[in-house]
């Protein structure tokens, strides 16, 4: 029960991460939030558009509810999040789109209409709806690795781990919310330090983070608090199981394996506010997961300034400045992670700021939300 109530609570919580703070794991890839890059394409039969109206008549206007969503198909809620840009006339790049749209009798196109065109009300149906389409969405796979098995917590799987052409019997085990998870492969066990079973995902999974070699993986995650979602990697060497390291992210969720010995994994920025980045891992010699430096980590998140602003030219307080005045949109695209953000405004002229707010030229007794309008403080 205690376990169930960890559950309900993250889903509550992660939904109010994306609607009460500005950006999202999409904004993670470096996308922008236009209805076009938002598009969820799905392999459903696409039926014959009704020419009578919207899916969603008032969501400029009204706040869409679960019960709203939940009984619609996954094309229905992605004809209803972008009917709230095509009314406001957006010019669709998709053909998908394209093709549905213009069908209807009140769309007319004129321009490019991006998040910051919406309402608050608007933006929040868009932000739930993607929320529930992600929800509804059916598990895929999240390697390009021809293996990738997910596989319930307290279940045995049985498959060849170190290449000896013998299938090894693996499980992962929750025995005590209080304690980590304990991982069985045939006679090994291992109880990891970093999953624990209150905050333990409900599945594991078996990957293959380098095709070329001879061994498969194991990934066990957790939820974490405050949505610092993480995940442990091991493998067996045919007597051990050995820990090869965690990274940020879930198996199913904001990790990727490609196969080719990396993974591309979410974390969390440890400057300016929550947001979450990628970073890049890469097998070693010993096979441990080894973190490749990054000079600048791309991100994609909207703020409004709510007062004039200097930026600087480059990374360098000696670099030549210019302003952004007060109630104009910016995008953050770019962090060191340490000391710098790379900023866009709405010309598309990039400068940069310190992280400590110094090089903005405003008071230094200042909050960052009297600076920023959209900045997200989950914690």
């Amino acid at each position: 029960m205690k376990r169930l109530l960890f559950k309900v609570t993250f889903v509550v919580f992660t939904f109010l991460m994306l609607v009460g703070c500005t950006g999202n794991k999409e904004e993670v890839s470096g996308e922008n939030n236009e209805a076009n890059d938002v598009v969820v394409e799905t392999t459903q039969q696409d039926s014959s558009p009704s020419l009578e109206g919207f899916i969603f008549p008032n969501s400029d206007k009204e706040k869409l509810s679960d019960s709203d969503l939940y009984s619609l198909s996954l094309e229905e809620l992605g004809r209803g999040r972008n009917e709230i840009f095509a009314r406001k006339g957006h010019i669709f790049k998709s053909d998908k789109y394209i093709q549905y749209f213009e069908k209807m009798e009140w769309y007319e196109p004129q321009k490019s209409i991006s998040m910051d065109d919406l309402n608050d009300i608007e933006k929040y149906n868009v932000k739930l709806i993607q929320a529930i389409e992600e929800d509804l969405k059916p598990k895929e796979e999240i390697s390009n690795s021809s293996t990738y098995i997910e596989v319930p917590i307290n279940t045995s799987y049985e498959i060849d781990m170190d290449g000896d052409g013998k299938k090894d019997e693996i499980k992962v085990v929750i025995d005590n919310l209080e304690e980590g998870a304990i991982i069985y492969v045939n006679d090994a066990i291992y109880q990891s330090t970093q999953v624990y079973g209150m905050s333990a995902a409900d599945t594991y999974a078996v990957v293959d983070v380098d095709e070329e070699d001879k061994f498969k993986e194991i990934i066990v995650s957790d939820y974490g608090p405050s949505y610092d979602l993480s995940s442990d990697y091991l493998y067996y060497d045919g007597g051990n199981i050995i820990d090869m390291g965690t990274t940020g992210g879930l198996h199913n969720d904001g990790i990727t394996v490609h196969g080719d010995g990396t993974i591309t994994s979410m974390f969390r920025f440890n400057v300016f506010q929550t947001w979450y980045g990628e970073e890049e891992y890469r097998l070693t010699e010993n096979h441990k997961l080894s973190r490749v430096p990054q000079e600048l980590y791309n991100t994609n998140y909207p703020l409004t300034t709510k007062i004039d602003i200097t930026l600087l030219a480059g990374a360098d307080i000696d670099s030549e400045s210019f302003t952004v005045e007060a109630n104009q949109p910016i995008t953050l695209i770019g962090t060191d992670n340490e000391e710098w953000i790379l900023v866009k405004d709405k010309n598309g002229q990039e400068g940069w700021f310190k992280t400590d707010l110094s090089t903005l030229g405003v008071q230094t007794d200042l909050y960052l939300l009297e600076i920023f309008d959209g900045v997200c403080l989950a914690d």
